[in-house]
């Protein structure tokens, strides 16, 4: 069984984050199995870095499995400067 991967934009800003949030709860709704793909974000505000924390702390609260999870070099720095750590396995691309 192939996971259907969940694609964040290029842009995870205020202004995207409304409407990321509602595909995500979809997305998680629909699936057993996530698949996170971040690789493609450039640029990234408190809003975006809410959703992301706010979104693996749902999978984790919810013991959902996830399959991948690949992430860009902009979102690993604005979370190393801000102290966070992600509570998954990371694939950079």
């Amino acid at each position: 069984m192939t996971t259907l991967k969940f694609n964040f934009p290029e842009e995870l800003t205020i202004y995207e984050v409304a409407h990321i949030h509602n595909e995500l709860k979809v997305y998680f709704e629909s699936n057993d199995e996530v698949a996170l793909d971040l690789s493609q974000i450039e640029e990234l505000d408190s809003a975006g870095i809410q959703l992301i924390y706010k979104a693996l702390h749902q999978l984790n609260k919810e013991n959902k499995p996830l399959a991948t999870f690949s992430i860009s070099e902009v979102v690993k720095k604005k979370f190393c400067i801000l102290g966070l750590s992600l509570p998954v396995q990371v694939h950079e691309e």
